[in-house]
C-alpha cells in the first residue's frame, strides 16, 4: 500500500472509530446504558424505544409529559384511536405501557401490536412486562421483545421498569438491582416506577387482582425508606389512584381490553396523560371514546 493511499486509508478508520466512541460514550450520558444483550445484531423492541427516546431533547428537563396505556391486549378500535390521540396530543413526548400488550406471547401476536404501533404511533414506546406477556415464557419474551427490568432517565425524572410477574421476580440478582436503582434515583427530582400488577387491590373495590401478599410485601420492603414519586401499574381494567404506605400509584388498565366492572368512575377506556413538574407528578385519565361493542 503506498503512503498516500495508506494515510487515506487510516484517515477513514479514524473517523469511523471516533464516530463509533462518540455513540458508545453518547448513550449512557443521555440517561440510560445498554447492556450486553442491547449488543446484538438486531436492537430488540426495548432498546429501539429508549434509543428513540434518547433522540428526545426535553424542551424544560423540569417540566414535560409523557403518556401510560395499559392492557390494550389485542384491542383494535378502541387501541388504535388510544395511539391515534397520543400521537396527535403535541405535549406527549412518549409513551409508557404498563403491559398486556397481547393476549398471548407469540411472535404472531407480538407481530400484530407492533404493526400497530407502528401505523398509529409517532412517538417512543417503553415497554413493561405482563402476565400475558410472559405467558411463553422468559425467553421468548427476551428474543420477542427484549429486556424486563431497566432504567433510564428523561429530563430530571428517573424512571424504573420491572417485571414483577414472573417466578424469578424476586430473586437476589433482582433485588439488589433493585435497591441500587432507588438509591441512584435519589439525585433526581422525581422517581417514577412502571410495573403490570399492582402491589394491592384498590380499597374498598371488591376487586383481587393484585400481586399475592408476600411478594407485595417483598416489594414495599423494598420501596420503604426511599423516595418514590408515583408508581404506575395496570393488570386491573379500569382506573384507581391513591397510595401505598404513603407512595402514590395509579392503575390504568383502559387501552383496550374487557373493562373490569362497570362503575364509570373507574372502569372506562383511557390512557393518562402524566406531567412532572419541577419534581410533582400529576396524572390525568383522557378518555378513549368508542362505538358501542367494539374493543
Amino acid at each position: 500500500m503506498r503512503g498516500k493511499d495508506r494515510a487515506s486509508w487510516l484517515s477513514v478508520r479514524i473517523a469511523w472509530l471516533a464516530a463509533v466512541l462518540a455513540l458508545f460514550w453518547a448513550i449512557p450520558a443521555a440517561g440510560f446504558a445498554l447492556d450486553n444483550q442491547a449488543n446484538r445484531e438486531a436492537v430488540d423492541h426495548v432498546t429501539e424505544g429508549l434509543i428513540r427516546l434518547w433522540e428526545i431533547a426535553p424542551p424544560n428537563p423540569d417540566d414535560f409529559t409523557f403518556a401510560v396505556i395499559g392492557d390494550n391486549q389485542g384491542s383494535t378500535t378502541v387501541f388504535e384511536r388510544l395511539l391515534s390521540s397520543v400521537s396527535g396530543d403535541p405535549d406527549i413526548l412518549f409513551a409508557v405501557s404498563t403491559g398486556d400488550t397481547v393476549n398471548d406471547g407469540t411472535g404472531r401476536q407480538f407481530g400484530f401490536f407492533f404493526s400497530q404501533v407502528t401505523r398509529y404511533l409517532t412517538k417512543p414506546l417503553i415497554l413493561t412486562a405482563s402476565n400475558h406477556e410472559l405467558s411463553r415464557g422468559i425467553e421468548q419474551y427476551e428474543s420477542l421483545v427484549g429486556r424486563r427490568n431497566y432504567s433510564f432517565t428523561f429530563g430530571n425524572a428517573y424512571f424504573i421498569v420491572i417485571d414483577d410477574i414472573s417466578s424469578n421476580r424476586m430473586d437476589s440478582v433482582f433485588t439488589e438491582w433493585l435497591t441500587k436503582e432507588l438509591e441512584a434515583a435519589g439525585t433526581y427530582a422525581a422517581t417514577l416506577v412502571f410495573m403490570h400488577a399492582p402491589l394491592y387491590d384498590p380499597p374498598g373495590s371488591g376487586i383481587h387482582h393484585s400481586l399475592g401478599p408476600r411478594s407485595a410485601e417483598r416489594l414495599m420492603d423494598i420501596f420503604r425508606g426511599h423516595r418514590i414519586t408515583r408508581i404506575f401499574c395496570s393488570h386491573i381494567h379500569g382506573y384507581f389512584t391513591g397510595d401505598w404506605e404513603g407512595i402514590p400509584y395509579t392503575i390504568s388498565g383502559g387501552a383496550g381490553g374487557p373493562l373490569t366492572g362497570t362503575d364509570p368512575a373507574h372502569f372506562f377506556y383511557h390512557y393518562l396523560k402524566v406531567r412532572v413538574k419541577d419534581g410533582a407528578v400529576t396524572a390525568v385519565p383522557v378518555p378513549v371514546e368508542t362505538p358501542a361493542g367494539n374493543d
